[in-house]
């Protein structure tokens, strides 16, 4: 048995559409499934881990000594994007607070996730401004006000305690970077809103909290299909 190892599934920048556009190669998928999709590299780097006999400790190693220089080279385009986004709202003549996107995602469904990412992406320039990652350990040590009385409860509660802290750390790396904030579009989740309260109750700002019209045109749709089913399921029903 062996631990999974993910490598980054882009390999290098190539130019289409008349060299207007850039974009990034991915790595080729294996199978063709849209949730669980697998990509040759990896596939390949596992294989050719058992195979050779390739200790995990040596992954490690070779990561722990490229961290430091990944940090610095991810901080320079960090720094390069925000100053990117504050010229083109200073160069339109909008208003100084930022209006942002904020989306959270799992490295695996349902309740199995060990990882949470927190993204915040502008919504004028399209332009990625942070993410935060946060695993389900680390938000179970946060530690809840009464015990889980399953194990299926327990795991939930982290997973979800994972999205709140990583939500949490990104709207303290805002005001860290002195980024001003207008508003902040999420999802249904009613855990937006409440830390967005609390922020605002903290760090005395105004945040508006503005729910993402795709996800509200994505429930509203659930719910139609869901009340046609129950009215064609019940005879005689007056569908009007």
């Amino acid at each position: 048995m062996f631990e999974k190892i993910w490598i980054c599934p882009y390999r290098s920048p190539i130019t289409k559409d008349n060299d207007k556009i850039q974009r990034w190669e991915g790595q080729d998928i294996i199978n063709s499934s849209r949730i669980d999709k697998l990509y040759l590299e990896n596939a390949l780097a596992c294989i050719a881990a058992t195979t050779t006999g390739v200790r995990m400790n040596a992954y490690k190693r070779v990561f722990t000594e490229l961290r430091s220089p990944i940090e610095v080279v991810h901080e320079k385009h960090e720094n390069r994007t925000i100053q990117q986004i504050r010229t083109a709202y200073e160069r339109e003549g909008c208003p100084t607070p930022w209006d942002i996107a904020v989306d959270d995602a799992f490295d695996s469904r349902g309740h199995s996730a060990e990882l949470c990412k927190v993204l915040a992406v502008d919504l004028r320039t399209k332009l990625c401004i942070h993410t935060e990652v946060v695993s389900r350990r680390e938000a179970g040590k946060l530690g809840k006000h009464q015990p889980p009385q399953t194990e299926r409860e327990f795991v939930s509660r982290n997973v979800s305690g994972a999205m709140e802290e990583g939500f949490r750390r990104l709207l303290r790396w805002l005001r860290s970077r002195d980024i001003p904030v207008g508003s902040i579009s999420t999802d249904r989740s009613a855990m937006y809103g409440k830390e967005i309260e609390l922020y605002n109750a903290e760090s005395r700002q105004n945040i508006e909290w503005h729910l993402d019209p795709w996800h509200m045109a994505r429930y509203v749709h659930k719910n139609l299909q869901t009340v046609s089913k129950k009215c064609f399921d019940e005879p005689g029903r007056n569908l009007h």
